[in-house]
């Protein structure tokens, strides 16, 4: 596993963050080997805007969605649809989902 320090995206991210008031939650973990995916809740109280962020091993983003910051269904969708890359309701991507001992397989 590399030093995050040692990525120059990584650093400014945190900077940047530290700069401002994000709320950072973990929402989930999963893999799709060989990959691990991570999913948070990024809430940014000054502007009342909230995403889904999904990020591969690395931290790196991979897709995020703006939800409602307080609405659990709109927070549903955004997230299912992080899950699908992107896409909608009609997309006939395939995906399995298992909830279990703070897990998803």
């Amino acid at each position: 596993m590399s030093n995050p320090l040692d990525n120059e995206d990584y650093v400014a991210g945190a900077l940047a963050a530290a700069n401002g008031d994000l709320e950072v939650k973990s929402v989930a973990f999963g893999y799709y080997e060989p990959t691990a995916f991570h999913w948070y809740r990024v809430y940014d109280p000054s502007s009342d805007e909230c995403r889904v962020v999904l990020a591969g091993s690395d931290d790196a983003t991979v897709f995020f969605e703006p939800c409602s910051p307080d609405d659990k269904s709109d927070f549903t969708k955004a997230f299912i649809k992080t899950l699908r890359f992107g896409g909608g309701e009609d997309d006939p991507t395939l995906w399995f989902v298992v909830w279990g001992e703070s897990r998803m397989d």
